[in-house]
């Protein structure tokens, strides 16, 4: 079984004037006594094309992570690494191993961007204080993917070195040298769920507690009924009291985030202590009927080439 490619899929990604609109419009909304954004001024969005060197202002604002108030309260994401070093560093292993996913992307020859959003702080004691907040993205055919960039700290060298549970070579193509991939469908990414790409390792990969209880909010019984089948196929991932929950967990949720709460798509699914790292597909929210990926690496592929030709 494959990710379903055929559906009329919601083609949402915001092109880079849509995304700077939006930054325009939130600006304005912290600015009660401006009518205009001035292109020039310091509330102006921008995007930085690699591979110029970042303004000052905005290697800061990578550094403090865009809190003013309190920089040392929110881990700062490395930026300038992969900014820097480019798309050819940056998706070498997607190159390898998801070669028609790789061709989409970059084929269209988009460019690897900083974008940078600013608007006036408020609550900040000096009324002329500008938050800012920066991120990587990717134009592919007019379109935005957002990359999740690592923490500051961690290291993002070493491709071969994911230790996560997707087969290896997902695991080196979308994890090696980033924290994860969503469809830029927004102002400000959604820090809990990704859509339609591999979502960012950690509160983006949903667990199938939650996925079941908030996410398709499914009746008590037929939670119970689940998870009772499931904990006999496996039980190191289903124990009694729930709390490893984790050890299973959605890693791609293919249906955009405007249309989290339909069961139309298709979830992937990954689960710990599984040598052979296998990929378990759930269509349609039919959890009574998991399906193994029997090619996941090439499924995965043909699925994300689906993505960036915005088909």
């Amino acid at each position: 079984m494959t990710p379903d490619t055929s559906a009329e899929w919601d083609c949402d990604g915001l092109t880079p004037d849509a995304l700077i609109a939006c930054a325009e419009a939130f600006a304005l909304s912290n600015d009660p006594f401006a009518e205009t954004i001035d292109p020039a001024g310091p509330f102006a969005p921008r995007f930085y094309v690699a591979p110029t060197a970042l303004p000052e202002d905005v290697t800061q604002a990578i550094s403090d992570e865009f809190n003013p108030m309190d920089p040392s309260t929110v881990p700062a994401r490395d930026v300038e690494t992969p900014y820097l070093n480019g798309k050819d560093w940056l998706f070498e292993a997607l190159r390898d191993f998801q070669p028609r996913a790789a061709r989409a992307l970059l084929g269209s020859g988009g460019n690897l961007t900083v974008f940078v959003n600013r608007w006036k702080t408020h609550w900040h004691f000096d009324a002329a204080a500008v938050s800012r907040r920066a991120e990587l993205l990717i134009e592919c055919s007019g379109r935005l993917i957002r990359l999740y960039c690592r923490l500051r700290g961690n290291s993002i060298g070493n491709a071969d070195d994911v230790g996560i549970w997707p087969p290896e070579a997902l695991a080196r193509s979308y994890y090696g040298r980033l924290d994860g991939w969503d469809v830029a469908d927004d102002l400000v990414p959604s820090p809990f769920a990704a859509a339609r790409l591999p979502g960012p390792v950690g509160p983006a990969w949903i667990s199938f507690k939650r996925l079941i209880e908030e996410e398709f909010r499914l009746p008590p019984e037929r939670q119970a009924s689940i998870v009772s089948r499931y904990r006999t196929m496996w039980p190191e991932c289903f124990p009694e009291n729930w709390q490893r929950e984790h050890l299973m967990q959605c890693f791609l949720d293919t249906r955009p985030h405007s249309r989290r709460r339909e069961a139309a798509g298709d979830l992937i699914l990954v689960r710990a202590f599984d040598p052979e790292r296998r990929l378990y597909h759930i269509r349609d929210g039919d959890f009574e009927s998991p399906r193994i990926l029997v090619d996941p690496v090439a499924a995965i592929d043909r699925y994300a080439e689906h993505i960036f030709l915005w088909r």
